[in-house]
């Protein structure tokens, strides 16, 4: 054989060996797992699953809910009923006609992102037209 192939050969069995010695602790691990089952089966404990794993990436201490600042009662946002928002903002459309989903959320005091939200799921529907007018969306209903 030429050289360079006896150079190949000699690294793809080194790699060989490598996975060998890598897989040799998987025999190990295969056998632990198997005898904590059997530890779990004979407790009754054997069809409950794991507990979640928690996060390694999460690091410093978690405060209790208890001991986090709350805002006053009176500055919490209370949430609208179901499609109270949605009708909203079609209420708007229809007094004011086109307008970009900015002015909607001013208009209506809806959070901006709540407003886009919803006037995706019309324009979805087909409730509602987007129309591009320099740069600027605008929505309006569907005539």
């Amino acid at each position: 054989m030429p050289a360079p192939l006896d150079n190949i050969t000699d690294r793809i069995r080194e790699r060989i060996s490598e996975i060998d010695a890598q897989l040799a602790g998987v025999d190990e691990l295969t056998a632990e797992r198997d005898q904590l089952r059997q530890a779990l089966a004979a407790l009754g404990q054997a069809d409950r699953p794991a507990p979640p794993k928690r996060s390694a990436r999460r690091t410093g201490t978690r405060r209790n809910r208890a001991s986090r600042p709350t805002k006053p009662a009176a500055s919490r946002a209370k949430r609208s009923r179901p499609g109270a928002n949605r009708e909203r903002i079609v209420a708007h459309l229809r007094e004011s006609g086109p307008a970009p989903a900015s002015a909607i959320a001013k208009a209506t005091g809806i959070n901006r992102a709540v407003v886009y939200s919803n006037l995706a799921q019309l324009t979805e529907a087909g409730e509602v037209t987007q129309q591009d007018d320099a740069g600027t969306a605008h929505f309006a209903l569907t005539p």
